[in-house]
C-alpha cells in the first residue's frame, strides 16, 4: 500500500511540474510585449507615472526574461497553474493601473506576480527572505513591491476558472504558433 502511495505521490509531482514548453511561450508572450512597448511614444505624465512605482528600476536587469523566470521556477518548484495565475495578475495590474511593461519593471513585477500566485494556489512556499534571494533584490524591497503589487490589482487575487481557462487556452493557441 506505500509503494503505491509513494508512486502516486511522485507521479502528482511530475504532472505539476512546469512544462518547459509553457514556460517558453509566457516568457515569449512577456518579452514580445516588453519589445513592443519600447516603440511606445509615451506622455511624460505616463513616463512619470512608471518611475514613481516601486516596480520601476534605473538600471534595467541585466538577465533576460527567459533566464529570469528560468531562475524563479528552478529554486520554488512552481506549479503550471501557478505561472498561469502570475500572468493574470500581471494583466490586472496592467489594466487597473496603466502599467506599461519595459526593461526597468518586467523583473520586479514578475517576482512579484508569481509570489502571489505561489501563495494563493500552492499549499507550500518559502519566506520573503528566501524570494529575495531568488529574484536578487533586499528583501525589505521585496516586501514593499509585494505590497504595492497587492494594493495596485485591488486586492483582486481570486481567478474564477473561466478567466483561468481562457489564459491556458491563448498560451496554448500562441505555443503553437511558434
Amino acid at each position: 500500500m506505500s509503494g503505491s502511495t509513494s508512486a502516486s505521490t511522485n507521479i502528482d509531482y511530475e504532472e505539476r511540474k512546469c512544462d518547459k514548453k509553457i514556460i517558453k511561450t509566457i516568457s515569449n508572450i512577456i518579452t514580445e510585449i516588453v519589445e513592443e512597448n519600447k516603440f511606445l511614444n509615451l506622455s511624460k505624465e505616463t513616463l512619470d507615472l512608471q518611475k514613481k512605482l516601486s516596480f520601476f528600476s534605473k538600471i534595467p536587469a541585466s538577465v533576460t526574461i527567459i533566464k529570469y523566470i528560468e531562475r524563479i521556477i528552478k529554486y520554488s518548484h512552481i506549479e503550471e497553474s501557478t505561472f498561469i495565475i502570475s500572468l493574470i495578475y500581471i494583466d490586472r495590474i496592467c489594466e487597473y493601473n496603466n502599467i506599461i511593461l519595459t526593461e526597468g519593471n518586467i523583473h520586479r513585477i514578475l517576482i512579484s506576480s508569481i509570489i502571489m500566485a505561489i501563495k494563493i494556489n500552492e499549499d507550500d512556499y518559502y519566506s520573503n527572505n528566501y524570494y529575495s534571494k531568488v529574484g536578487g533584490i533586499a528583501v525589505k524591497e521585496l516586501n514593499a513591491i509585494e505590497y504595492d503589487f497587492v494594493r495596485l490589482i485591488r486586492y483582486n487575487l481570486f481567478v474564477n476558472q473561466e478567466i483561468y481557462e481562457k489564459y491556458k487556452i491563448f498560451i496554448s493557441c500562441y505555443k503553437n504558433k511558434m
